[in-house]
């Protein structure tokens, strides 16, 4: 395999419908969501992407409260 070229999947906002498709596999494979596909996850991330938030700042918010404090699962 050749290594992925451009922004690292979570750390960068996705300029691209391939580059959301991209980080929305990789959200996945970071967070199982498996039940979820790319594209549905890619859907329901949007607006997100769009406010300027990285994959890894919506991963970080569905791991934690508000207040900062990681949720107890």
């Amino acid at each position: 395999m050749l290594p992925r070229t451009g922004p690292a999947p979570l750390g960068a906002v996705p300029q691209s419908g391939s580059e959301a498709l991209a980080a929305a596999q990789a959200m996945q494979e970071r967070a199982r969501l498996r039940n979820l596909s790319a594209e549905h996850l890619r859907h329901l991330a949007r607006p997100f992407w769009r406010a300027g938030w990285r994959p890894a700042d919506i991963l970080h918010a569905i791991d934690h409260e508000p207040g900062g404090r990681q949720h107890g699962y």
